[in-house]
């Protein structure tokens, strides 16, 4: 597999640098190794300890937070 850029981890920050350097150059070819089935919403749960969002609004499918033209690996690296 060749790719431009390789992200290890589908947080936030991977999602985040993920679109913005798909964002600043739509060309590359970004691949994203996560291999969690679920994003959580880490930021949420200041409001769920609070009582102000539910803890299930803070957890979505991982598929459904990968941007488009990003390509997911559901593996671990080591």
């Amino acid at each position: 597999m060749q790719v431009d850029i390789a992200i290890v981890g589908a947080g936030a920050g991977g999602l985040a640098a993920a679109a913005s350097l798909l964002k600043q150059n739509p060309k590359l070819t970004v691949t994203v190794f996560d291999p969690a089935d679920e994003h959580y919403y880490q930021p949420g749960w200041t409001l769920v300890g609070s009582g102000l969002m539910p803890q299930e609004k803070t957890v979505r499918p991982m598929d459904s937070v990968i941007p488009k033209k990003v390509s997911w690996v559901q593996e671990a690296v080591t």
